[in-house]
């Protein structure tokens, strides 16, 4: 359960995460370029509004008991983030139009899936939030169940088209940066890995060979002479 609300409170971020995306994607955007701090402070206004009361009904669905009831003035803090999260999805897909508009005759070729893609995946959502949180449509159980069928079809389309883009046209060099990752991991720290690896088959082979040959169920004498050949074999 732990786990569970830790990622749920995690993924308050993804909307947020989604404008930063594409302020920086394919190219970083000319409004960064102009106003630099915008990258640092575009979480603050969600970070104050609509975090916390989600988080706090997220913890006081583990510890009911021990945590009060919702403060009143969450809820006007969730209305706040709620328009927020609107700006966020208009403002990333606008960035991405914006980038695309911005963007040479060879970009435009490599982009262009994903534009349509990312347009199609997002806007149910970005419709279906501005008239509940802009335009105060009542939220009948019969319509959000049908948005949320039109959004599982829509939204593959998002990934699908990232895909695509990333195996035909290399928006995203993942290729180049699995290599130099794993390549910087190996010259960095391959040798305390190296290391670990021959710790653990020096002690699987003194559990499992040794001790039993030595008959000892000594707690003390096992850890010792586990240190001692742990620390020899680290060393050598």
């Amino acid at each position: 359960a732990a786990v569970i609300a830790l990622s749920r409170i995690l993924s308050l971020f993804a909307w947020p995460v989604f404008f930063h995306f594409f302020l920086t994607f394919p190219e970083p955007s000319t409004l960064l370029r102009r106003f630099p701090r915008l990258e640092s402070f575009l979480y603050l206004p969600y970070l104050f509004t609509f975090v916390p009361p989600t988080a706090y009904e997220v913890l006081r669905g583990l510890a009911p008991r021990v945590l009060p009831a919702p403060f009143s003035f969450f809820s006007t803090l969730i209305d706040i983030g709620g328009r927020l999260i609107v700006l966020y999805i208009a403002g990333g897909l606008l960035l991405l139009l914006y980038n695309y508009k911005e963007a040479n005759w060879t970009s435009r070729r490599r982009m262009r899936v994903v534009v349509a893609g990312s347009i199609v995946g997002f806007m149910p959502i970005l419709l279906v939030a501005s008239a509940f949180e802009l335009f105060g449509i009542p939220r009948s159980a019969a319509l959000i169940q049908w948005i949320g069928v039109l959004f599982v079809c829509t939204f593959p389309l998002f990934p699908l088209s990232f895909a695509y883009a990333i195996v035909r046209h290399q928006v995203i060099p993942v290729r180049l940066m699995l290599r130099r990752g794993v390549r910087y991991v190996f010259v960095s720290q391959g040798s305390i890995v190296l290391e670990l690896l021959a710790v653990f088959i020096s002690l699987s082979f003194l559990l499992y060979s040794f001790f039993p040959y030595l008959n000892t169920t000594n707690p003390l004498e096992i850890g010792v002479i586990s240190g001692v050949v742990s620390v020899v074999v680290w060393e050598a």
